[in-house]
């Protein structure tokens, strides 16, 4: 440390003279060596002396620290990620070779401009930047994504970490401007949103054909079932006319389930005791059943490659009902329905109030091979024991859930 000789002072200081040696000290205008304390004769003089000289010792020491200090935070910052030092006027006054790398500017080229000016112009970056100005102005650090120029069409983005800093050097305000690139992230999530996007719109599309094949469907089998409605009408063969709305009931089956999908929002899975249901009011209508036909049981969506098998096996058994099950004269007539849910299987009970018969002593027919190929074959059901006498007009089945979807 360089030293200077040191006026002699009187041996009492009036106050002003001992005012701007303080002023003196503490502004780092004068250097008192120990050898030119030692060497003072006045006792006094040396005592005040050596304080002042301890003071202004470590008030430089102090302030050598905090420019180190400084000088050590501003180096590991410039060597990590994307590093901007702004002044309080939002100008650039320094960059790392990270920014400039990632703005492909060289420093003599955005030196004393505004941030700003190296923004990208949308929306998010236009609210982060009004964000980030207003956090700095209340001195508080503010963390976000900015989007910069890196050239005419292309942008890249920063997530940023801004604080505020003292400089040590300039003894002023500076904003640190601290950025991770994550263009390739943001370029990234931008194309999985375009795809997405693409997916639902190709996906929307396949849904509207799909309903669009339903409606036709539907509307092809409803146009085959009145043709038999219409030859119903003017047939004079019972027999004939029994096949023939036998044949139309169980195409109403079919057509339903398409009327069905084309009105709710799945197109893969049905309601199937609401699907049941729908079947059994139309064949109380086209059989002209007079009694009550009561479904109940537990919610299940069923595939819609399985539900018309369902329906089929109801339309069979309600339409074997209404012609064997009652006398003419008979009253309070009824069947009943259920689907019940297990854990690995759903059960199916059906049974009406009517005569009864004997399993053993009736013909298998078309109707109940039919039966047996889609309640055995098709669904490899179990059949359970439901009545109490082989009487009883009742058909309950359960089958394990892995073969119905």
């Amino acid at each position: 440390m360089a030293s200077t000789t040191v006026e002699k002072q009187p041996k009492y200081m009036n106050a002003d003279e001992l005012s701007n040696f303080f002023i003196d000290v503490l502004e780092g205008n004068l250097s008192i060596t120990l050898d030119e304390i030692i060497s003072e004769n006045d006792l006094e003089r040396q005592k005040v002396l050596y304080g002042l000289h301890t003071l202004h010792e470590e008030l430089n020491f102090e302030k050598e620290r905090r420019l180190k200090l400084h000088e050590d935070i501003k180096a590991a910052f410039l060597n990590i990620s994307s590093v901007v030092l702004l002044n309080k006027d939002w100008e650039i006054e320094e960059a790392n070779g990270n920014f400039l790398n990632f703005t492909n500017r060289p420093l003599d080229s955005i030196e004393g401009f505004s941030l700003n000016d190296l923004l990208e112009i949308g929306d998010k970056t236009t609210e982060n930047w009004n964000a980030l100005k207003i956090s700095i102005e209340n001195n508080s650090s503010w963390q976000g994504i900015l989007g910069f120029k890196k050239s005419k069409t292309k942008v890249g983005w920063l997530d940023v970490k801004a604080i505020v800093l003292a400089s040590g050097k300039y003894h002023q305000e500076q904003i640190w401007l601290i950025g991770k690139d994550i263009t390739d992230e943001i370029e990234l999530e931008q194309e999985l949103k375009e795809t997405n996007q693409n997916l639902r719109d190709s996906l929307d599309q396949k849904e509207f054909l799909l309903r669009e094949l339903h409606h036709r469907v539907k509307n092809n089998l409803q146009m085959i079932a009145s043709v038999f409605v219409l030859q119903l009408q003017t047939e004079k063969d019972e027999k004939l006319a029994d096949h023939l709305q036998t044949i139309q009931t169980k195409i109403f089956s079919i057509s339903k389930l398409h009327d069905i999908l084309v009105e709710q929002a799945s197109l893969n899975n049905v309601d199937l005791l609401g699907y049941l249901k729908a079947i059994a009011e139309n064949l109380q209508i086209s059989t002209g059943f007079k009694g009550e036909i009561y479904l109940e049981g537990d919610y299940f969506e069923i595939s819609t490659q399985s539900a018309p098998h369902f329906g089929i096996i109801l339309n069979e058994l309600i339409t074997n009902s209404t012609k064997h099950a009652w006398t003419s004269n008979s009253t309070e007539n009824e069947i009943r329905v259920g689907i019940y849910k297990e854990p690995d299987n759903l059960v199916f009970h059906y049974a009406d109030n009517g005569k009864g018969f004997n399993k053993n002593e009736v013909t298998r027919g078309l109707g109940r091979k039919l039966l047996d190929m889609l309640i055995l074959g098709q669904f490899k059901a179990v059949e359970l024991q439901c009545g109490e006498n082989e009487h009883s007009n009742c058909l309950c089945f359960k089958i394990d859930l892995a073969n119905i979807n």
